[in-house]
């Protein structure tokens, strides 16, 4: 939970700044300033984009399959290999994916997003371990292309190459996110 709310979720950072007040006593003003620390809001993420969320449903459903897989041991599998579930290195994570999915940056280099799992007919909810309990090797796992894409099954991990743009929307049941909120009355209402 942390790593998608730190990727997708809302963030802001305090900042030292220095902040300028001008007081005025009769027809005099003095300007005197100060350093204070702000609230900096940082770039969402644009969710309402299909692509950057089918994107973002099948970069979180793989991160939950390898945290699954590894009883919370491994949160991610990169061209660098596993990424362990650290504190550090789950914020780390973060910061870098929200950069690759606020610039758009895996349109133009799509390995940036590792492995990835398709959703078709799938929810958050009904997240499985990878097949055999087992973490892919990313080496080992297809490229979503023209001619992979029907081949790539629910329970099988994939990948974006240069070849795979386009094809994401195909792969990823939007709905996959819906959720039903049932709202009771309260007494007295």
């Amino acid at each position: 939970m942390h790593w998608a709310v730190s990727t997708f979720g809302p963030s802001w950072r305090l900042e030292n700044r220095m902040v300028m007040h001008t007081s005025c006593i009769s027809q005099s003003c003095y300007s005197t300033s100060s350093f204070e620390e702000i609230i900096v809001t940082e770039s969402e993420v644009d969710l309402s984009d299909p692509e950057v969320l089918a994107a973002a449903i099948s970069k979180t459903n793989a991160v939950a399959r390898t945290l699954l897989t590894t009883d919370g041991k491994v949160l991610d599998v990169t061209s660098a290999g596993e990424i362990p579930a650290t504190l550090h290195s789950i914020q780390d994570s973060a910061d870098k994916y929200r950069q690759v999915f606020v610039s758009k940056e895996f349109l133009s280099s799509p390995a940036r997003l590792g492995i990835l799992s398709e959703t078709i007919e799938s929810s958050f909810t009904d997240i499985q371990p990878w097949q055999e309990n087992r973490v892919p090797d990313l080496n080992g796992v297809p490229v979503l292309t023209p001619e992979t894409a029907d081949d790539i099954r629910i329970d099988t991990p994939f990948k974006f190459d240069p070849r795979s743009k386009g094809l994401i929307l195909d792969q990823t049941d939007l709905r996959a996110i819906e959720s039903t909120i049932y709202l009771r009355e309260q007494p007295g209402q």
